[in-house]
C-alpha cells in the first residue's frame, strides 16, 4: 500500500467513524429555529434571535468537539487496542497518525459549521458571526491540540510509572511506540 493511498483510506475510514458526529450537527441548528417560539425569546428581530441561538450552539458544539475529539484521537483507541491493529497494516506511522487528526479536525471545524447551515437557510441574521469565524476556528485547533497533546502526555506519563516524559517526538511515532507496547502487553 503506497503511502499516500494508505492516508486516504485511512483517513475516510476515520470520517466513517465519526460520521454520527456529523448528522447530529444539523439536529441543533434544527433546534436553534425553535428558540424563537419560545416565550421569553420573542422579538421584534426574530433573524437576530435565530442568529444569536446558532452562535451560541455551534460555539458550544465546537468546544465539546475539540475536547472530545481532541483528547480521543490516540487514547480511547490505544485503550480499545484498535491502534495497535492500525500498526499492523501496511501503512506508515506519518500516515496513520496524520489520518486520525485530520480525520479529527474536520470534524471539529465541519460539526459548527453545519450547526450554522440550518438557521443560515431559514434567514437567520448571521452578519455578526462572519468576521468571527476564521478567529473562532482557529481558536477549536488551538483547543483539539491542547487536548489532544495533553492527553499524549498523560499516556506517555501513565505508561511509564507516572513519571514525566519530556523528550519532544513526532506524535505518530509516540503513537506507534505505546501501540507496540501495548500489544506486547496482549501476547503475555
Amino acid at each position: 500500500m503506497r503511502a499516500m493511498s494508505a492516508f486516504w483510506i485511512l483517513l475516510g475510514r476515520e470520517l466513517r467513524a465519526r460520521r454520527p458526529l456529523l448528522l447530529v450537527s444539523p439536529v441543533f441548528g434544527l433546534l436553534v429555529l425553535v428558540v424563537v417560539q419560545l416565550p421569553g425569546a420573542r422579538s421584534p428581530h426574530p433573524e437576530l434571535v435565530r442568529g444569536a441561538a446558532a452562535a451560541v450552539a455551534a460555539g458550544l458544539w465546537g468546544i465539546a468537539l475539540a475536547l472530545g475529539l481532541g483528547a480521543s484521537v490516540v487514547a480511547g483507541d490505544l485503550r480499545e487496542g484498535r491502534l495497535a491493529f492500525d500498526f499492523r497494516l501496511p501503512a506508515s506511522a506519518a500516515a496513520i497518525g496524520a489520518a486520525r487528526l485530520l480525520a479529527g479536525l474536520i470534524c471539529t471545524l465541519a460539526g459548527p459549521a453545519l450547526v450554522l447551515a440550518i438557521p443560515a437557510l431559514f434567514g437567520a441574521d448571521l452578519s455578526f458571526v462572519a468576521g468571527r469565524l476564521l478567529l473562532a476556528q482557529l481558536a477549536l485547533v488551538l483547543l483539539f491540540v491542547l487536548a489532544h497533546g495533553g492527553t499524549v502526555e498523560a499516556l506517555r506519563s501513565e505508561r511509564l510509572g507516572g513519571a514525566s516524559f519530556r523528550v519532544t517526538l513526532p506524535e505518530a511515532e509516540v503513537g506507534r511506540r505505546l501501540a507496540i507496547e501495548a500489544a506486547r502487553g496482549e501476547n503475555r
